[in-house]
């Protein structure tokens, strides 16, 4: 089959998305419960497969369109997804499909609807392969910034009828990639899955030398931290085992990135009196303080402005000392 060019899907051109959200909408149902195959999407027809994923071949129908009527057929796509009920089988089914055109097309508009939507209502293997798709779309559109990314896969990971420890990973990493600077937020939404996966015990899938993929894990996290003391926070977050036994963050740092975790411990002690000050609760608690921003020193004091930014880091659990006022960004 040739690809449309310059000439071909003039029916489709210069269409709003409203238009276009309803072929779109209509030509699925048509194409998957009425067979009516390449039938189903009139002005494209010649372009469809019928025995193809039908994702695919619309997706090649987008590409070939212009900018302005590709991203119009993006909105649609958002359009038709808000609408479909997510409980009911033939629309969960159509919502699948439109899925996987909206990760082929880049549809980022998807992200705030799946950020809204319910899928407890539809247990059963059904339910979870459009979870599936939903939590792989959110993560592979990450990177792109948008602004529902993080709030996408949030919404997501508290579906607890369907996330499970083994997505803890790739979940953290989409996060960070979407928001870096909301690491600890994501840590924390995530730290019993991480400790049920990477922990000491075996995990769900009956792993017992985890020691690859923790590497694996805070190089990914690395990679994407815009500020790499952030990489201190699991080390110490509230409640945590000693670091020194069971923390199995703590341990990948010391045994796989020891050159940044001598950095880190060296300063330790000092960190250690700074959260001491910051914390009390006197009124000449240096907490009172912390409210005005620090401007960011050079030469000598510089090592000191480092150690209170670690400080800060290690201090949000204090829900009463707002680290991102102390921290100079």
């Amino acid at each position: 089959m040739r690809l449309p060019g310059p000439d071909d899907l003039t029916a489709l051109r210069g269409r709003d998305s409203k238009y276009l959200s309803r072929w779109l909408r209509t030509g699925l149902f048509e194409f998957l419960f009425e067979r009516k195959g390449r039938n189903a999407f009139p002005g494209a027809d010649r372009f469809i497969e019928e025995q193809s994923d039908v994702s695919e071949d619309l997706a090649v129908v987008a590409r070939a369109l212009g900018e302005r009527d590709r991203e119009n057929l993006r909105a649609a796509g958002v359009i038709v997804l808000r609408e479909l009920n997510f409980s009911d089988e033939r629309e969960s089914i159509v919502a699948e499909l439109v899925l996987r055109l909206g990760a082929k097309i880049k549809a980022l508009g998807m992200l705030e609807v799946l950020a809204e939507k319910s899928f407890r209502k539809f247990p059963g293997p059904k339910g979870t392969r459009l979870y599936t798709l939903a939590f792989e779309f959110a993560r592979d559109l990450a990177d792109l910034s948008q602004p529902y990314a993080w709030q996408c896969l949030r919404h997501l990971i508290l579906m607890d009828e369907y996330f499970h420890p083994g997505l803890a990973g790739p979940a953290l990493i989409a996060l960070t990639e979407a928001a870096p600077n909301e690491f600890r937020a994501s840590f924390d939404l995530l730290v019993d899955s991480l400790d049920a996966f990477y922990g000491y015990e075996p995990n769900s899938s009956g792993i017992v030398d985890k020691a690859p993929a923790r590497k694996r894990l805070l190089s990914a996290i690395l990679e994407r931290l815009l500020d790499r003391d952030l990489i201190l926070y699991p080390c110490r977050p509230k409640n945590r085992p000693e670091p020194e036994t069971t923390n199995w963050w703590f341990n990948t740092l010391r045994t796989e990135f020891r050159p940044l975790f001598e950095d880190l411990q060296s300063a330790a002690p000092r960190i250690d009196e700074l959260i001491a000050a910051l914390t009390a609760t006197t009124e000449e608690s240096p907490s009172a303080h912390i409210g005005k921003p620090l401007e960011k020193p050079s030469g000598d004091d510089l090592d000191d402005f480092q150690l209170i930014r670690r400080a800060a880091i290690l201090l949000v659990p204090n829900r009463n000392i707002d680290a991102g006022k102390l921290v100079d960004a």
